[in-house]
């Protein structure tokens, strides 16, 4: 009971040490802290900073691997090298060699310095409780007067895989918050990056406003057009800041939807991909207006999705937008004559990095339908009367 109780102390005793504040303090501080008296010493101490967790579990796992040696010799001194100790002494090997990996996966892994300390507490927490519920199942066993025949080689499976499980469950944990700081680091970024473009960009094309409207007013014709023309592309770009502010506060779940009127959009879009693409015949065919509820994010959506549907057809691409309202959604197709998309692509077009050709990574389509997903909105593909593909989004309807 006494040698028992000393190897359960012995496996336990790295947990209580590293769970201390103290210690915990210190693995932290030798992570971040390096050194000014040279390069050479700040190499060392960060690699020791690392290595310190692992070399916890490594003790652990060293622990393990004594404790079922010296068991294995005791059980071959009193009963012999039967099958039953060589089986028992390969298992608690085995495990405690498993707990050396989880060790040595962590020194190896790109988790983040900081966060590597945590997930050997989380093992060594695991291994400690689960040594201690052995424990104590073996006291209550022994003053019940029921002794336990072999608790060590339990006592060594048990803290084993409580150190297995501990260290994998601290390092989903720590990975799944260092992707969570990551997002959040990504949410700031778009957000300084869309105040960026509200203010500062918007105050560089006002400056530009104003020189265009006096090159605008002047006695010269052909200043006076350039001044038309620089006012056109001044207007443009400020519609263009407001359709990626739009975007970014959709993509930050952030989306101001309102009443927009999807005709007088598609209208805009048609007219801007005509002139970048002179060759495309696009043909509409819509009411008066068809209102939804939409942001002004809407825009980029139908702008990626026409000049895909010319840059994906034939040297003289034909395309067809057309429109309706279906009950309480709004129903807009945009139809090709291009080579159209396989029926076993089309549920998995709109996902990220999926792409038919190539182009952009598949992240176009893939913020396609996350803006549309994101403002209540929905997109399908379907086989297009042109012989191409078909493109049809569907929006809330808007009664205001």
């Amino acid at each position: 009971m006494d040698r028992w109780l000393a190897s359960s102390f012995t496996l336990t005793a790295g947990v209580e040490t590293l769970r201390s504040p103290r210690v915990r303090t210190h693995i932290s501080f030798r992570a971040h802290v390096e050194p000014t008296v040279g390069d050479g010493t700040a190499s060392v101490d960060k690699l020791v900073g690392e290595l310190s967790p692992a070399v916890a579990i490594y003790a652990l796992a060293v622990g393990l691997l004594a404790v079922s040696l010296a068991n294995f010799a005791r059980e071959l001194s009193s009963l012999g090298a039967g099958l039953g100790p060589i089986l028992a002494v390969g298992i608690n090997v085995t495990l405690s060699l498993g707990v050396c990996y989880g060790g040595y996966r962590l020194s190896n892994s790109s988790l983040a310095p900081a966060r590597k300390p945590t997930v050997a507490v989380w093992c060594l927490g695991g291994a400690g409780g689960a040594a201690l519920v052995v424990c104590l199942t073996v006291v209550v066993r022994e003053l019940e007067g029921r002794a336990v025949p072999e608790p060590v080689f339990a006592l060594v499976v048990v803290t084993a895989l409580g150190g297995l499980f501990g260290g994998r469950i601290g390092f989903l944990r720590e990975n799944l918050r260092e992707e969570a700081a990551r997002a959040s680091e990504a949410r700031d970024a778009m957000a300084f990056t869309n105040s960026l473009l509200r203010h500062d960009v918007r105050n560089g094309l006002q400056i530009m406003q104003g020189h265009a409207e006096l090159v605008e007013s002047a006695d010269d014709d052909l200043l006076r057009e350039s001044g038309r023309a620089l006012t056109k592309q001044v207007d443009t770009l400020r519609e263009l800041v407001e359709e990626v502010r739009a975007v970014s506060n959709v993509l930050l779940g952030e989306a101001d939807v309102q009443p927009i009127d999807v005709v007088s959009m598609i209208d805009d879009v048609v007219e801007t991909t005509g002139e970048s693409f002179p060759d495309a015949s696009v043909e509409t065919d819509l009411p008066a207006s068809l209102d939804a509820r939409a942001t002004l994010a809407l825009k980029p959506v139908f702008t990626n999705l026409l000049n895909n549907a010319v840059q994906h057809s034939s040297d003289a691409p034909e395309v067809r937008v057309t429109g309706h309202r279906d009950a309480d959604r709004v129903v807009i197709s945009i139809a090709d004559d291009g080579p159209g998309v396989p029926p076993d692509q089309r549920d998995r077009i709109f996902e990220r990095g999926v792409t038919s050709d190539g182009g952009d990574g598949g992240l176009g389509l893939h913020i396609v339908a996350t803006i549309l997903d994101r403002t209540d909105g929905d997109i399908r593909v379907e086989d297009s009367d042109l012989g191409g593909a078909a493109f049809v989004v569907t929006l809330p309807a808007s009664d205001e």
